[in-house]
């Protein structure tokens, strides 16, 4: 799951951190949970493997503010088991436009 980009998170790390301990205990199918950033998560799909990586903006007032990296998981093909990613996997390129596009059609 994703932190919510905009939606409210405890202001106080002391309390999300204490209250996380309380989840993760009682729930332990619960791989990761962070209830003090805000932020996005990457989903990266090959025949390979399943890699989620979360990532957290340092402010949400600027459209270039910077982040942290959060973390990543993976599933490896034929698992069914939550592993640790290395950690981030390299941007990808972006898609050449479509034909039409660069006719402006």
């Amino acid at each position: 799951m994703t932190p919510g980009i905009t939606s409210p998170a405890f202001e106080d790390p002391a309390v999300a951190a204490g209250l996380r301990l309380q989840v993760l205990a009682s729930h332990p199918h619960i791989k990761k949970l962070d209830l003090f950033n805000r932020g996005y998560m990457v989903l990266d799909v090959t025949a390979d493997r399943v890699q989620t990586e979360w990532y957290h903006p340092l402010t949400l007032t600027s459209r270039n503010p910077g982040e942290t990296f959060g973390g990543a998981l993976q599933t490896l093909n034929g698992s069914q088991r939550l592993t640790p990613a290395s950690g981030p996997l390299a941007p990808k390129p972006a898609p050449a436009p479509a034909p039409w596009t660069l006719l402006g059609v």
